[in-house]
């Protein structure tokens, strides 16, 4: 890929998104919210996935986008050759990767291709086990031997920054872009705790307790309703617990038994995938995470922009986010983090609602799609001038 347009003025930009997947996932939300962002601010994208997927976080997006078709098997040597005749047709100035895996095909990619420009996003940090054994430790130790050859390596977070600096990289330029939020998630449900507890049957002096995300070891959710049972008890039986998200649901026996074993439950409601987050977010008394690796903890940013105060285990940038909106506690401490919650519960109206309100304006500030989509767009015009 060459640089096309220093001779005209004001040239349009071309990015090519390589990810994994359209799954639903943190990186697919971000990449999902940040495309209309760019194209608002007349910078063209086509979006590569290197594998299908079946259950799409957006079908329209996953319709429009370049399936490379990686199975796991032989066949897949042959898929940096692909990724450029796509690279290639859709004239990118830029390559931008998202995911481990799609790093590793970007820059193996770039290697053959004199000219182009890679950069990197790291979507992730203390993820401790995942990374230090099998597959995934040669992936990383791989990738950090590569890290100086992308144009750049972006970060959703400090804390991302600091774990890839210890596992080895050795990029030329850090780059740290936060997430950020589409303008309609700082709007009002109008009475969505009202509706929420009317949708699950519940009496108006109910409290809820959320916690938004996938079913999946790093977020931890026995350790939530080891904690729900702890809070209960504190608190009295119209505190029910609100979970979604990906395999959060009746379906899923193992989180079943540990609810039923627990006895909550009268108290657990499991909702699954909502399209509805805002809503079901701005119907809680207060947000949670108890995730044990995380990088840019999405769930504590739509809960802040909702009004929602927080409380999260002290895992990637939450202390950063949260802030002085609610409390941060160790991972795998449930009866700490049950105090914790209580304590949130527990504050002055007048308190707590100047903070809701205040949270929610920080939010809007800070974390804008369109004042996230300008960073990236910087870096895509300082990498593509090089």
């Amino acid at each position: 890929m060459t640089n096309r347009f220093h001779h005209r003025e004001n040239p349009p930009l071309r990015i090519a998104h390589l990810i994994t997947d359209l799954s639903v996932g943190g990186a697919q939300s971000m990449l999902m919210r940040l495309l209309p962002a760019l194209r608002a601010r007349g910078l063209e994208s086509t979006v590569i996935t290197l594998r299908r997927t079946e259950q799409a976080i957006s079908p329209s997006l996953a319709a429009r986008a370049h399936c490379l078709n990686m199975t796991k098997s032989p066949a897949d040597v042959l898929a940096p050759l692909a990724l450029r005749r796509l690279l290639r047709r859709s004239q990118s100035d830029v390559v931008q990767t998202w995911l481990y895996h799609a790093d590793l095909l970007g820059i193996l990619t770039s290697v053959m291709t004199p000219g182009s420009r890679t950069i990197w996003n790291i979507r992730s940090a203390n993820t401790g086990h995942l990374y230090t054994s099998g597959t995934g430790r040669l992936l990383v130790r791989a990738l950090s031997t590569l890290s100086r050859f992308p144009a750049a390596v972006v970060a959703n977070s400090q804390a991302g920054i600091e774990e890839h600096t210890r596992l080895g990289y050795r990029p030329r330029e850090w780059v740290l872009i936060p997430n950020g939020l589409d303008a309609a998630w700082f709007e009002d449900e109008p009475d969505a705790a009202g509706r929420l507890k009317t949708e699950l049957s519940l009496p108006p002096s109910a409290c809820l307790v959320g916690l938004i995300g996938r079913y999946d070891p790093l977020k931890d959710h026995k350790s939530f309703l080891v904690a729900a049972r702890q809070i209960l008890g504190k608190l009295g039986r119209d505190t029910h617990f609100i979970l979604a998200g990906d395999r959060v649901d009746n379906d899923n026996a193992a989180l079943v038994a540990q609810v039923r074993a627990l006895g909550l439950s009268k108290n657990v409601h499991l909702l699954g995938v909502r399209s509805d987050l805002r809503y079901v977010n701005q119907g809680l008394d207060v947000a949670t995470c108890t995730s044990i690796g995380e990088g840019f903890p999405n769930t504590l940013l739509e809960a802040l922009a909702s009004g929602t105060l927080c409380v999260s285990t002290d895992v990637g940038d939450a202390r950063r986010i949260v802030g002085r909106f609610g409390a941060i506690v160790p991972p795998k401490e449930p009866g700490v983090f049950a105090d914790a919650v209580v304590r949130v519960l527990s504050m002055a109206g007048d308190t707590r609602k100047s903070l809701e309100r205040t949270a929610r304006a920080q939010a809007k500030e800070t974390y804008c799609i369109a004042d996230i989509a300008r960073h990236y767009e910087a870096l895509y015009r300082r990498v593509a001038a090089r």
